[in-house]
Parts: structure tokens; C-alpha cells; sequence
């Protein structure tokens, strides 16, 4: 499996719109929902925990990654690439300001290890990195994580 068969172009998200970090992690996992691969509490779950935990979702580098357990509502593995113009603060925190986020909707604790250590390596990379940050169209997100297979 390749990334490009994760991140498909509907899974792929742009905004202009400065978002409310709670509107964010909705938006970064709505395609998700549309397609069944989470139910809407899936999602609440993902926003309960930043509340309840606090920002581990806040990869560094403007980067988060939603997420909850398995149990919480997954349907089917898959995950979701976001990026926003304006950077979105974690928990209203400059300090957690993100402009990437990519979302994880796991079915269990190891079938998404392999995806994810993809996404890792790419995340890894300050110039890829740097590219997804700039891009503007889901084929640049695409041809980015097309150099990481999983």
C-alpha cells in the first residue's frame, strides 16, 4: 500500500478560513465521516482528549495529528491531510500554532504503524515538510507523500 491510496484527493483539504482549533480537528476529519471510516464520536473523542490531556496532538513544526483510540468509533482505517493558511491554535495557545494537520482513524494498535511511519518519514524531512506546509493542491500533497511509501 502506497500513501497515495490513503491520502486519496478527498481525504485532501485546503482553508483560507481561520479556524477555531475544535472546528479544525472537525474539519481535518470530516472526510472520515462522509465516508463511514468514523462516527461523530469519533470526532468528539479526538476533541475530549486535547481538553482532557491537553495538546498531544501537536506534532512541532505547525504539525498535529488528531487522533483517538479504536474503540472510540473507527469503522474503517484511513487518514486525512489539512492544511490551513492560518495557523490554528491548539487549546487557544500560540505556542501549539498548527497549519498542517493530518488525521488518524485507526481500526486497531498496529495496522496503521506501517502509514504512519511513512507520514514520519516524510514529516522527518525539512524540505517535504516545508513543500506540504506550501501546497496548495492535493496533487502537490500527493506527489509529496508518493516519495515516502509505506
Amino acid at each position: 500500500m502506497e500513501l497515495t491510496d490513503i491520502f486519496t484527493p478527498d481525504r485532501i483539504q485546503f482553508t483560507d478560513k481561520a479556524l477555531q482549533w475544535r472546528d479544525a480537528i472537525r474539519l481535518a476529519l470530516s472526510p472520515l465521516g462522509v465516508d463511514g471510516s468514523v462516527t461523530p464520536a469519533y470526532v468528539n473523542a479526538v476533541i475530549g482528549k486535547v481538553e482532557k490531556v491537553g495538546p498531544y496532538i501537536d506534532l512541532g513544526s505547525g504539525v498535529a495529528l488528531p487522533h483517538a483510540r479504536p474503540e472510540d468509533g473507527v469503522k474503517a482505517m484511513g487518514m486525512t491531510f489539512l492544511r490551513t493558511s492560518t495557523p490554528v491554535n491548539l487549546l487557544d495557545d500560540p505556542d501549539h500554532a498548527i497549519t498542517v494537520f493530518i488525521s488518524l482513524a485507526a481500526t486497531d494498535n498496529n495496522s496503521h504503524l506501517e502509514a504512519l511511519a511513512a507520514v514520519a518519514q516524510t514529516l522527518g524531512n525539512p524540505e517535504k515538510l516545508e513543500r506540504l506546509k506550501a501546497s496548495s493542491t492535493d496533487a502537490e500533497v500527493r506527489e509529496i507523500l508518493a516519495q515516502s511509501p509505506c
